[in-house]
């Protein structure tokens, strides 16, 4: 599987419809780095993933509120362990 997409401005050619473990998509609603609701497009082509998107939260939610990125890992973990 090629990972083209890591680089900024590529085409993505990953084959989410492939990826059936459970995941966990966790934005910040106010990314300046990545277009509004990127997530929800390759979540929806996965037929096991979540988006979780946090108000006030830019770029890097397992920072800027990591206690709450916390709380959504541990209850992910729970209903998927």
């Amino acid at each position: 599987m090629s990972h083209r997409g890591a680089e900024f401005g590529q085409a993505d050619d990953i084959h989410y419809e492939e990826i059936n473990v459970p995941t966990l998509f966790i934005a910040g609603a106010n990314d300046r780095l990545r277009a509004p609701h990127y997530a929800d497009r390759p979540a929806s082509r996965m037929p096991n993933a979540k988006v979780v998107t946090l108000p006030g939260s830019g770029h890097c939610p397992n920072i800027e509120q990591a206690p709450r990125v916390a709380e959504l890992l541990l209850d992910f973990f729970q209903q998927t362990g």
